[in-house]
């Protein structure tokens, strides 16, 4: 019985329908895009009616065969177009593919993946020109996001960090305490050795 309802199951989840991506357009972020720290991944429905959950998952670009992590999920509908926010800083810098899943209640899905993502938490950006968007013409008006430029961030100083100022005087105070500590050394030995002689 188990393995009837197993193959039942993995029928269901391979033969479900995965309907034409143009149902779900996803806005932010967009191919060949640089992103860093909290990425907001945004879009719109050309349906009128939605319902069901989002899924979000990244894999490495060049994977021909991906391996999706999941990064998380919505239940719809969701108030706003900017549906999840990705925190990219908990990953190695990359070059990274990211899939947009939406699950429909009837158990089908539509599947939307944006390749390649350049992900430049740690490493310099290199600039490229802006991507543009092509969009068709839809029946509803939807609203048109700019990406807005991130806020350049300031690294705080390092409590920890010495000037050369600071290691040269703490090379000469270690210097220093060795010359007395030989010397003190030297005056116990030559006390020792003149009381032995007596």
């Amino acid at each position: 019985m188990s393995k009837t309802f197993l193959g039942f199951l993995l029928a269901l989840v391979f033969l479900s329908p995965v309907h034409d991506s143009s149902e779900l357009v996803v806005i932010t972020p967009a191919a060949d895009q640089v992103i860093q720290g909290k990425t907001t991944i945004s879009g719109s429905f050309n349906t009128p009616a939605v319902a069901g959950k989002l899924e979000f998952s990244y894999a490495y670009a060049e994977a021909s065969q991906p391996n999706w992590f999941l990064l998380g999920s919505v239940d719809l509908p969701v108030q706003e177009n900017a549906w999840f926010t990705w925190d990219t800083s908990t990953i190695v810098d990359g070059d990274y593919q990211l899939q947009v899943v939406w699950l429909k209640p009837d158990g089908s899905q539509v599947e939307q993946i944006i390749t390649p993502l350049h992900v430049r938490n740690y490493t310099a950006v290199v600039p490229s020109q802006t991507p543009t968007l092509a969009l068709s013409a839809v029946a509803e008006a939807t609203p048109t996001l700019t990406p807005a430029p991130a806020p350049p961030q300031t690294i705080a100083e390092n409590p920890a960090a010495l000037s050369t100022a600071q290691i040269a005087a703490r090379i000469l105070a270690g210097g220093i305490a060795g010359i007395i500590l030989v010397l003190f050394f030297e005056i116990y030995r030559l006390i020792r050795r003149s009381k032995n002689h007596r």
